[in-house]
């Protein structure tokens, strides 16, 4: 065990005061500043010390000096041994949480854990307008710069609506000039759609976090397992282990039900068209875009 040096204090003096302070409660301020070096010293004698251990030590066991303090018992043993003690008690403590805490911070850069960042302040990137743009090609163009076909136009409209998460200022306007469309009147049915779909978004928001809190619980535990050398402990982290993995399938399986885009019915009514034309207009538009040669077969029993 690690001896506390501490040269600049008197022992039988040092012990004196703390016995003064707990019946007076007088002179804590002068005891915790002769103590702070000494505290501040002791993780350089034990072995694995890092440069900001000792300061980081420090606040962890600064706030308890007070209680240390109170809690001592005169058994006829100088205060030094009742000090070191305590001091290597807590520094085993400050280091299974400083421990704990680099495994939580090096879990948490999983890049899975973290969404994408996205603006929905922002119009849609460059990639997106040019996305849409070639499928307006793909449709037929005038000398205008308009879809040639009325059908094409509705199948142009339905889409942009179909992806109303996915699309800002620039599409809007996009959509306005290639189909003949109002703007105004296509950035308030953008607007309707994904105000239905904000409760989704917000329920999907919810189940990841509750996924993603399940799988970084169980890979925790996974590394704390590996240390675990008693069968009794490591069976109650398996069963442990088993209702996380339970919970993030469980979570999974509610997300994938999430539909992320605005339904056929919410487009037909927020755009004032039947529901079967949507669902038609959609089909045609997705036949035509995709390559014959990418088409699944039927397949038949």
């Amino acid at each position: 065990m690690a001896e506390i040096c501490l040269e600049v204090l008197d022992s039988s003096s040092l012990k004196s005061r703390v016995l003064r302070f707990q019946k007076t409660g007088e002179g804590l301020k002068t005891i915790m500043s002769d103590l702070s070096s000494e505290i501040y010293r002791y993780p350089r004698s034990k072995p694995g010390c890092r440069e900001d251990d000792c300061g980081d030590f420090f606040l962890f066991f600064y706030p308890r000096i007070s209680r240390m303090l109170e809690r001592f018992e005169d058994q006829g043993k100088p205060f030094e041994c009742y000090l070191n003690s305590v001091l290597r008690w807590q520094y085993n403590s400050f280091l299974r949480r400083k421990n704990q805490i680099e495994r939580e911070w090096r879990l948490a850069s999983y890049p899975g854990l973290w969404p994408q960042l996205q603006s929905v302040e922002l119009p849609a990137g460059e990639e997106s307008l040019y996305k849409y743009i070639k499928i307006a090609e793909s449709l037929g163009l005038e000398s205008s710069g308009k879809i040639r076909r009325k059908a094409d136009k509705k199948r142009f409209l339905i889409l942009l609506l179909k992806h109303s998460k996915e699309i800002g200022c620039s599409e809007i306007k996009l959509g306005a000039a290639l189909t003949g469309t109002v703007e105004h009147k296509l950035r308030l049915a953008v607007q309707e759609l994904n105000k239905r779909i904000a409760h989704k978004d917000e329920r999907l928001r919810i189940l990841r976090e509750r996924r993603n809190r399940a799988f970084y619980k169980a890979r925790l535990l996974e590394e704390e397992m590996d240390r675990v050398v008693d069968s009794g402990e490591w069976l109650v982290f398996h069963n442990r282990l088993q209702r996380l993995n339970k919970s993030m399938r469980r979570a999974q399986d509610k997300i994938s039900r999430i539909p992320l885009y605005p339904s056929n019915r919410d487009i037909a009514e927020v755009w004032g068209i039947p529901k079967g034309s949507v669902d038609t207009l959609l089909f045609t538009l997705k036949a035509r875009l995709i390559p014959v040669g990418c088409r699944k077969e039927k397949e038949y029993a």
